[in-house]
């Protein structure tokens, strides 16, 4: 249940060339365990590339370094990473036996950001070393491509009214729990309706946020350096994309998070046997399928 705290993603299609993925790009490998099979995660390398390569166009030797980055994070991930997911997964099963609180689920949340922490202080070295290969051509190709697609977001956005964003938003928690836990009912429905309808609308300071983070991000690929200052200040980037938010932004989006982990938590308090049944034997099951992954033999 913990996935419904996160923010409904917009399908992407090979005419936008996949660019909204840049910021999350470094995330993928954390995500997907987490939310599909050993199917995807063994195909995550070739999910990479494609998503890579619809940012910029790759020379031979870059699309090397790319794969042999992406193998052998993935050797790291698997040999170091996926236990600690497995050990949080049997956990939050544990705890869907019964009610939780919003504190226990902020405290699965912290956890969950310190898995990603690590992931990302793995791979920023690996991302610094790519990135930094990209030729004056290639940068100006990856700029017009963050801006096509932030084209597409302004104009998505142009004609939706807060109250068409509240809908989609109500949907996509409804459609994420119900994934879960298996149909709700009329009453539980309304209570995450009611609950969600205390959330701030940070869409268009979402998106200026993430217009931010590209600025710094191209303003550093268009500096000179490419030593170890240059590897510091895109970790830095990585870890901390929110390092320019003002303080509104960050408490707006504080008060959101707590929103929903208390939403969920009230919404635990009415589960049937047979939906928390369900919620532990999926929970369960992804734990399983990491076991599997980090144990293939």
């Amino acid at each position: 249940m913990l996935a419904a705290a996160a923010p409904a993603t917009q399908p992407a299609t090979p005419g936008r060339r996949a660019s909204r993925m840049l910021p999350g790009l470094v995330l993928l490998l954390v995500v997907l365990p987490a939310c599909s099979t050993g199917f995807i995660y063994n195909r995550v390398g070739w999910a990479v590339a494609w998503y890579v390569e619809g940012l910029v166009s790759l020379d031979g030797a870059q699309q090397q370094l790319l794969r042999d980055s992406v193998q052998r994070t993935l050797a790291w991930h698997r040999e170091t990473q996926l236990e600690r997911y497995e050990d949080l997964l049997e956990r939050l099963a544990a705890a869907a036996a019964g009610p939780v609180t919003a504190d226990d689920l902020r405290g699965y949340y912290e956890e969950a950001e310190h898995l990603l922490a690590d992931f990302l202080g793995q791979v920023a070295p690996d991302v610094a070393q790519f990135l930094g290969s990209l030729d004056a051509a290639q940068r100006a190709e990856l700029a017009r491509n963050l801006e096509e697609d932030n084209a597409d977001l302004r104009q998505e956005r142009a004609g939706q009214s807060a109250e068409v964003r509240r809908k989609r938003r109500d949907k996509s928690a409804i459609r994420t729990v119900q994934r879960f836990v298996g149909r709700l009912a009329p009453v539980q429905r309304q209570l995450v309706v009611d609950r969600m309808a205390t959330m701030q609308d940070l869409s268009s300071a979402w998106l200026e946020r993430r217009l931010g983070w590209q600025r710094r991000l191209l303003a550093l690929l268009e500096s000179a350096d490419r030593g170890s200052a240059f590897g510091q200040a895109l970790r830095e980037l990585l870890l901390d994309p929110g390092q320019a938010d003002g303080g509104a932004y960050q408490s707006a989006a504080e008060a959101n998070r707590r929103v929903v982990f208390e939403m969920l938590a009230a919404l635990s308090t009415t589960l049937s046997p047979a939906q928390r049944a369900q919620l532990q034997r999926k929970l369960h099951g992804y734990a399983r399928d990491l076991r599997r992954l980090a144990d293939p033999a």
